[in-house]
């Protein structure tokens, strides 16, 4: 509740990490618009603050001005807190901590990991990549031993093209079969988000004539052979007149009519209509959409497609295996500017899924930031030791396993882990998962300090929110807490206005109910001839009896009772698949409230009040001056 109500106030974290302050070139920022007690405050600042808090398209001069009194209440309040310790209390630091590791996890995915994926896909994005590839299934379920000898075979077909061998043997000896075709083979051109990402960024690795180490993915193991490299070719959106290849060369001869009436000055449009066999796209005017490389056409149309002169009206008629075309070229993917590109980068990202990462990549990258090395062999020799040891290891206890930040963590720091969060009661019991946790707590601790060393802005918004965190216990304190207020003022305040302070008629009834109308139905007409509803459940299984009552008219009962006098019922109301009908018991009628009653919504009408009253003491404490003159 606190960091909600903290993003409503001073602090604002945006989608994109945290709100930077954004001063405008159109004023003086450097200007000293208030000062509290000799200490100046600039216009910078209060612009900060205004576009963390505001949407403003344009930022003016009168909405600064307006804004300046609410900016100085806070400093107000902001020295009250410190003059508090507040800074220091527990309570506040220990949620400044949690609130610091969670913005953390969110400061490395949109600052640092999200950018290195856009960036390294935009990179991949610019060129085209051929290549030939063995792949070996591992069907689910399968064996450690199964999935280690599909590896050692993929490594043995790695070999022998290595070796010179002529992949297309190598690939019906080693790949594996699916109704009766191979898995592996030729592949056509392919470029960044066209494969899965694991085969991806095997083959980004490569250069031609380079083959991978085996590399697993959702479909098995594969072996990947790059071909050739070259520069990317750019979409194109297209239109067509397609026929099919038919006997007697009708497809031919019908794709040649239709080029002579283009040239004869037919439309485009009526040449569509009176000669494509293309269903799907003759109500679209021909239209196929992008084509490029890697996607679900036949290589040998995309060739064709990026052979046609796009400043043509239409190609001459193209043979293919399947059939004949003539291609028109709409337009070439293009991009206005630079950011333009990276926002079609980063919608393209977010439709592979690839940029929802988690808390996973980002203990990866930090712990790589912070140079982290995990003795992998020593911790497995631990593994195999520990069910014939003690938890007490003396002679092992300085035995370094991780190094993070220049500091070594021992077997012995890792004991204490496991007895701080009672994880485990016998050294048997220690797994590998619980390693992996180890490491992960030792990033976590030092994951604040490490994202403010690598982000000087995170530092300061830490800081602004700590500010936050301060001025929010002030409010708690002063104004919002109603036992901390003056009861004496309440009951004056109460005493003053008590036509606030009035009950409305309080109504008493049943709801009775049923998903069976003539249950229900027989209900009603029992009440009606005299049974009290509170009876009805001696002679009726499966009925809903409600007793309730209600004072407010926004009530979904409302409508239904308040038209009722007492020992009135309704008649039945459909409500989805319930029949109901209502009772009327009393009705008391309104009344004032005594102050105990209305203690509470009295403590909230006088907290504006409240509130003015203690920004006046604060002003009395501190001498403020404003120069709302300076702001332009």
């Amino acid at each position: 509740m606190k960091t909600g109500l903290l993003l409503l106030g001073f602090i604002l974290i945006s989608a994109n990490g945290f709100a930077q302050e954004s001063q405008s070139t159109e004023f003086d920022t450097s200007a000293t618009i208030a000062e509290i007690d000799g200490e100046p405050i600039t216009l910078g600042q209060l612009i900060a603050s205004f576009n963390q808090n505001q949407d403003s398209e344009e930022l003016t001069a009168e909405e600064l001005v307006d804004f300046l009194p609410s900016f100085v209440d806070y400093k107000l309040k902001l020295r009250k807190g410190r003059k508090l310790r507040y800074h220091q209390h527990p309570e506040i630091l220990e949620e400044f901590e949690q609130f610091g590791i969670e913005a953390s996890y969110i400061y490395w995915l949109e600052n640092n990991i999200k950018q290195e994926q856009i960036r390294q896909f935009r990179e991949r994005d610019q060129v085209e990549l051929r290549a030939f590839h063995i792949l070996s299934e591992v069907p689910d379920g399968s064996s450690d031993a199964f999935e280690d000898s599909v590896y050692n075979r993929m490594l043995e077909a790695r070999e022998l093209l290595t070796d010179g061998h002529d992949p297309e043997q190598v690939d019906a000896e080693f790949s594996s079969k699916r109704n009766g075709n191979s898995m592996g083979g030729q592949l056509p051109w392919i470029t960044a988000g066209r494969t899965v990402l694991e085969f991806e960024d095997a083959i980004y690795t490569l250069e031609p004539g380079e083959i991978s180490e085996p590399v697993r993915t959702q479909f098995g193991y594969h072996v990947i052979f790059l071909q050739e490299k070259r520069e990317r070719t750019p979409d194109r959106r297209i239109s067509h007149i397609f026929t099919q290849r038919g006997e007697n060369n009708e497809g031919l001869e019908q794709i040649e009519e239709a080029y002579r009436e283009l040239e004869q000055g037919l439309s485009w449009q009526e040449a569509v209509q009176n000669y494509t066999q293309d269903g799907a796209t003759m109500n679209r005017n021909g239209q196929i959409g992008w084509v490029g490389y890697a996607m679900q056409f036949p290589e040998e149309f995309v060739d064709e497609v990026m052979e046609t002169d796009p400043e043509a009206p239409y190609s001459e008629p193209i043979e293919m295996s399947y059939g004949y075309h003539i291609i028109r070229v709409d337009s070439v993917r293009t991009y206005i500017d630079d950011k333009s590109y990276e926002e079609s980068i980063t919608n393209r990202l977010q439709q592979l899924q690839r940029l929802d990462t988690g808390r996973e990549q980002v203990y990866e990258t930090v712990g790589r930031t912070g140079g982290l090395v995990v003795e992998k062999e020593k911790i497995e020799e631990l593994l195999n030791d520990f069910p014939d040891l003690n938890l007490s290891l003396t002679d092992k206890e300085e035995l370094k396993l991780i190094e993070f930040l220049e500091t070594s963590y021992t077997l012995s720091d890792f004991l204490n882990y496991l007895e701080a969060n009672e994880l485990v009661q016998d050294s048997a019991d220690i797994t590998s998962e619980m390693f992996d946790e180890f490491k992960k707590e030792i990033i976590r601790s030092e994951l604040i300090h490490i994202t403010k060393s690598n982000f000087p802005d995170f530092s300061q918004e830490m800081t602004k929110f700590l500010d936050g965190l301060v001025v929010f216990r002030v409010n708690e304190e002063y104004i919002w807490n109603h036992e901390t207020a003056d009861r004496d003022e309440l009951k004056a305040f109460f005493d003053e206005h008590r036509d606030r302070y009035i009950y409305d008629d309080q109504y008493e009834f049943y709801r009775v109910s049923s998903l069976q109308q003539d249950l229900t139905e027989d209900a009603l007409n029992n009440v009606r001839d005299g049974i009290h509803p509170s009876d009805l459940h001696i002679l009726f299984n499966d009925l809903s009896v409600l007793h309730d009552s209600t004072r407010s008219k926004h009530s979904s009962h409302y409508p239904h009772i308040s038209v009722l006098s007492p020992g009135e019922s309704t008649d039945i109301i459909e409500r989805g698949s319930l029949h109901t009908f209502y009772y009327l018991v009393k009705i008391e009628p309104s009344r004032p409230m005594t102050f105990d009653e209305a203690f509470f919504r009295v403590a909230s009408d006088f907290q504006p009040i409240r509130e003015e009253q203690f920004l006046k003491r604060l002003h009395e404490t501190w001498q403020v001056d404003l120069y709302p003159e300076n702001i332009q």
